[in-house]
């Protein structure tokens, strides 16, 4: 409980006592973002010191009703102190405040922050460490500039708000409902965006260093966790309070509601038919303000932890969400989909998720619009439970795509139960209306008409609603989209298993991030779309809802090759991978109907999104507990830098690495993609594929990239776990499985010590609530004087149901000399070739002389003890020739003797022409061959290189392929 430390008595609220100065002390576990963890998240401080992020979770019921320490109130007006940096501030015409949970805030029982509370003249003063309120008590009434103001520190200097000023001054932004038929950008500064439909919403975050989030009118939750309007202060109705503006008016009903009904709810009434040609029924002006300032300056991480403390946490979403989702706009058959399943293990793509879009159930395009079923199609499912265990033997998740506007009709398997259940007349055959509004409604729809299909094995559910956000809900200002999140997110029947919620829908406004994941819509492919869904991914995260799913490679129409392997790539470090298109036979996203070499780069970037999962779900964890999500805008990390702003296409996919998609086409004459500048921020950064080290800050200008190469950087000192590559069937519901077998990627990047984590748990179950879950560390240190590398993996620190007392372990480190001795726990590894210490079981280490990497193959060791692996180097590690990014110019030069192979009876030239060439093309098959003789052959690999340039300039091919030759190896 708070500790009250109270001066002097404070009087009871409306006495006319002179109020005095109180002090209010208390000890709180709130600790600053990417500052050290909070004690029982982790029980050791290895944990905390190797991620150094504030996942904070506040233990303790959530509750609407603030503690009594955090509120002050002066008759009419109430502040509550509910962090440091957050503040709620509210008027009510009869002086009685809600203390209800609205959409938008569920939580206001925290622990108490230090603030203090005393008198200057006229003014009451609330001060924080960063915040400061003041009240002008002599001027009663709503809140304006005449009696609030606030003052916030951002770096250094105070910046001052009062009501007068702009609610979201330099708002960092948010999102929308849905990019829909979107070519291109959309507005996301809601103040320009006209559309009401798209529910734009402001961030929490600001350059300016403050936001004031206004809640005055947000449907509020029932106890019973319905819906309900927010209630008005009584005796709010008058002629004066009723002169609101069109433009900001906050509806208070339906756009029919009568007249009486209106007045009787203490709203507005507008005969005249300002809106649609209809009368208007709306809340009125300056009776209620409930406003929420979060005063955090420019510390963005601990401004969206505070928000999910009162919002929400960000639910850790299934493990196999992070993996392979397979959608088509497309009349399947249950043997068409078991074909494209066999197709994924045919051509080895991971496969994790099978949707299936509307047309599992009765259509009837011709006579009923077709949109709207919950009955499987007899004639393309004859046997759907049959269907779905097939795919769960498979280790599938399954989902199904439903537009429930059109309600339910009597064609429906259970139109007959359904109508008894509700104590409708079936006997006409009439469609019972959705009327999603109605509680009582919801839940017979969901145990008549749902949950027998979930029952049969569907896992979510995919909700398609686009039949407007106006008038299905009974509540003004409530939405189908949230209304239809928040019900299909806590449907008791489905849930009731203990696994972990999840749904597939667009956005419904603040709040929304309860319920994950968006469906961001049917976009128009294009790479200016493609390069504003990158920007638009992370600007989300400004408002915590971390997980849009993208219909990969467009939706609308036919993508071209180059532009669906760009989209692709982007999808492998996105939220959710998910490949969709609408019905064309000319659409199709199936990789392998495209272009071998296509085909080929995409299935490499799927596999490597399949590998990456451990990373991924790990950052998924810290997310729930942070409110920082996995794609997260370089100013979260970078606030004062003005290149965190100006680079949008680039983004942190986790703590460690950095993405700039490529979002432009090739240059038809070099075959490569000159792309826009790419900013560095400070620190060594290592190329995920090329091994460059890269100091920072730095911009990188007007590099090519060719269509394989992503720019991906990690930072230097990071551990990254990754999972080995599947085979055959193994690529089937792999991302579920709990791993039995890690890869641990060390890169150094000319970083001494390192460290890494990552996160386990039953992967289904919200037992990760109640603790059921370990993290697992490792570090390393390198001895420059000594010439050694220790790495240690420690211990699992906590338990679930499915940890595996063992595990098999490669590490491998990238940029290194082949080392003269590797041991674990003190003893010796023998070398073996790099195909057997990949492939096998016994411990041994190996040496890839293409990529300069040492793979240690540690063997099984037990997941509750600590072990350590030691490597011995002759030469040092701070060498300029293992930071020039070998492995990814030994590429190019390859891809250049390919070409040139392919010249051959065109404008055929001969090996003796660019010897040089060959030789820089084989450098690394020599230095595998014969490790000792790595340096030198990496110095006459600069001068092949240097010498292969002149060989190509006097090739006598055509122009256009010297041209791509060149921008290969120069």
């Amino acid at each position: 409980a708070p500790l009250l430390s109270q001066r002097t008595p404070v009087p009871a609220h409306g006495r006319k006592n002179k109020f005095r100065e109180v002090a209010i002390v208390v000890t709180v576990c709130l600790l600053a973002v990417f500052g050290i963890l909070v004690v029982g998240l982790f029980t050791s401080d290895t944990a905390a010191d190797v991620l150094g992020s504030a996942s904070v979770r506040l233990l303790g019921s959530p509750s609407p009703v603030a503690a009594t320490g955090a509120v002050v109130e002066f008759g009419e007006v109430r502040f509550t102190v509910l962090t440091d940096q957050l503040v709620r501030m509210e008027y009510s015409a009869d002086g009685l405040f809600r203390d209800t949970a609205t959409l938008a805030f569920v939580n206001r029982n925290l622990p108490v922050p230090h603030y203090t509370l005393h008198h200057e003249d006229d003014w009451y003063v609330i001060r924080t460490s960063n915040v400061t309120v003041r009240y002008l008590s002599t001027c009663p009434g709503p809140l304006t500039s005449v009696n609030l103001e606030v003052f916030v520190e951002v770096e250094g200097r105070r910046v001052r708000w009062d009501p007068s000023q702009d609610f979201h001054p330099n708002n960092l932004l948010g999102t929308v409902r849905t990019l829909d038929d979107v070519a291109g950008s959309l507005e996301l500064d809601c103040a320009k965006q006209p559309r009401r439909d798209l529910h734009c919403t402001y961030g929490v975050l600001s350059r300016d260093g403050l936001v004031v989030i206004d809640d005055s009118w947000t449907t509020e939750f029932t106890a019973d966790d319905w819906f309900q309007p927010p209630s008005v202060p009584n005796g709010s109705y008058n002629g004066s309070t009723c002169t609101v503006d069109p433009k900001v008016r906050e509806d208070c009903g339906f756009p029919t509601i009568s007249q009486a009904e209106c007045i009787s709810r203490g709203c507005c009434w507008s005969p005249f038919q300002e809106r649609n040609g209809i009368p208007w029924c709306f809340y009125p002006d300056g009776v209620r303000q409930d406003w929420y300032l979060f005063g955090h300056g420019r510390l963005y991480s601990k401004a969206l932890l505070d928000f999910t403390l009162v919002s929400g946490s960000i639910p850790l979403p299934p493990r196999y969400s992070f993996g392979v989702f397979y959608s088509r706009y497309w009349a399947y058959a249950d043997y068409d989909l078991r074909k494209v399943v066999e197709e994924y293990v045919t051509h080895s793509v991971p496969l994790d998720v099978l949707v299936t879009d509307m047309d599992w159930h009765k259509t009837m395009y011709k006579t009923r619009g077709g949109w709207t079923g919950f009955s499987w199609d007899p004639l393309l499912f004859p046997d759907p439970d049959g269907f779905l265990d097939w795919c769960k033997r498979r280790g599938l998740k399954n989902t199904l795509n439903l537009h429930p506007a059109e309600g339910v009709k009597a064609h429906e398997d259970k139109y007959q139960q359904f109508a008894a259940a509700l104590g409708v007349d079936s006997t006409m055959n009439q469609t019972i209306p959705f009327d999603m509004g109605n509680a009582t409604y919801m839940r017979t729809f969901f145990d008549v008409m749902i949950s027998p299909l979930e029952r049969q094995g569907i896992d979510f559910w995919w909700l398609d609603w686009q039949q407007g956000e106006d008038g299905w809900t009974r509540l003004a200002n409530l939405n189908p989209t949230f209304l239809l999140n928040h019900a299909f997110t806590h449907n008791p029947i489905h849930w009731s298993n203990g696994n972990r919620p999840f749904i597939l829908h667009r956005w419904g406004g603040l709040g929304n991030h309860r319920y994950q994941s968006g469906f961001s819509g049917d976009v128009v492919p294009s790479f200016d779309s493609l390069a504003f869904q990158v920007y638009f991914t992370a600007t989300a995260s400004n408002v915590a809802f971390g997980y849009w799913s993208h219909d990969i490679g467009g939706h609308t129409d036919p993508t071209p090759s180059e532009l669906y392997t760009r989209w692709v790539q982007f999808g492998v470090f996105s939220p959710v991978f998910r490949t969709h298109c609408t019905k064309d036979a000319n659409n199709d996203r199936r990789v392998w109907t495209y272009p071998l070499d296509y085909f080929t780069i995409m299935r490499d970037f799927i596999v490597l999104r399949s590998r990456l999962l451990p990373y991924a779900y790990s950052m998924g964890r810290i997310a729930h507990d942070s409110g920082v999500s996995i794609i997260r805008p370089l100013y979260y990390h970078w606030p004062e830098a003005s290149e965190s702003y100006q680079y949008s296409v680039q983004y942190m996919y986790g703590q460690n690495l950095m993405v700039a998609p490529v979002t432009k086409p090739m240059e038809s004459d070099i075959q490569q993609t000159l792309q826009h500048d790419i900013w560095i921020p400070d620190g060594n950064w290592v190329n995920w594929f090329t091994g460059e080290l890269i100091q920072g800050p730095t911009v990188l200008k007007g590099r090519g990239y060719t269509l394989d190469e992503l720019p991906l950087f990690v930072t230097g000192g990071s551990i990254i776990a990754t999972k080995s590559e599947a085979k055959g069937m193994e690529v089937l519901g792999r991302a579920q499985e709990t791993p039995s077998a890690l890869h641990l990627l060390v890169f150094m990047g000319g970083v001494t010590r390192g460290s890494g984590a990552w996160y386990d748990d039953d992967g289904v179950t919200s037992a990760y609530r109640r603790g059921d879950s370990v993290w697992t560390t490792a570090s390393y240190q390198y001895d420059p004087a000594k010439r050694t590398v220790t790495i240690s993996v420690n211990r699992a620190d906590g338990h679930f149901s499915d940890l595996p007392s063992e595990r098999y372990y490669h590490i491998r480190l990238p940029n290194v000399w082949s080392p003269t001795a590797v041991g674990v726990d003190g003893v010796q590894l023998r070398y073996a070739p790099m195909d057997v210490v990949e492939d096998g079981q016994k411990a041994a280490w190996g040496y890839d002389g293409s990529s300069l990497s040492l793979l240690v193959n540690v063997g099984l060791q037990s997941t509750s003890r600590t072990f350590t692996v030691e490597v011995s180097f002759v030469q040092p590690l701070e060498d300029p020739l293992l930071e020039m990014g070998f492995a990814g110019r030994l590429k190019r030069f390859q891809q250049a003797k390919v070409l040139l192979d392919y010249q051959w009876g065109i404008d055929t030239v001969f090996q003796e022409d660019y010897p040089n060439l060959l030789l820089a093309a084989a450098t690394g098959d020599r230095i595998s061959s014969n490790r000792v003789a790595a340096r030198d052959e990496l110095q006459r690999f600069d001068i092949c290189a240097a010498n292969a340039v002149v060989e190509v300039a006097a090739l006598t091919v055509h122009e256009t392929v010297k041209k791509q030759l060149l921008a290969l190896i120069m």
